[in-house]
């Protein structure tokens, strides 16, 4: 069953492939390597247009010799022998934890990071007297006083 979006201050969803997904879950890989530095704060985990997890971002910083890329191993569980893009972004995760599964839309062609967009928000919703339209971007806040009106108000 999918739930709907639950109170978390992030709106942001790390796309990740199901195997280094559950490395992060169970807190073998801490170091998640990407081609371009991520801005700190919460993401969702997903995959599949499903998000299974949350987590925090604390800090990038360059891994700019293999040595390094060698010496980290251990925390991003990569064993390449090379660094795998032409400027490595090595980002710490910590606070991760599951969350039920949620789905949301995946923009086609996106990559890396994606914006939440819940599937029913992509069309015009009716709460009460007054229609609100969620776009990509909208706020949490208003999306949870969106949820909550309509928990609220008279069904159709």
């Amino acid at each position: 069953m999918l739930y709907a979006l639950p109170y978390y201050y992030c709106d942001r969803i790390l796309i990740l492939r199901p195997h280094w997904l559950a490395c992060i879950l169970t807190g073998q890989k801490t170091l998640e390597l990407r081609h371009r530095r991520l801005k700190p704060g919460q993401y969702f985990l997903g995959y599949k247009e499903r998000m299974y997890g949350v987590c925090t971002i604390t800090s990038s910083y360059i891994l700019s010799t293999y040595k390094a890329f060698r010496d980290t191993r251990h925390l991003h569980c990569c064993t390449a022998r090379s660094l795998p893009y032409k400027c490595t972004y090595a980002h710490e995760i910590t606070d991760v934890s599951t969350v039920p599964l949620i789905q949301y839309y995946h923009p086609r062609g996106a990559v890396g990071v994606v914006v939440y967009r819940g599937v029913s928000d992509l069309f015009a919703k009716e709460v009460g007297t007054v229609t609100q339209k969620v776009l990509c971007g909208s706020s949490l806040l208003a999306l949870e006083n969106m949820m909550q009106k309509a928990e609220t108000s008279p069904s159709l």
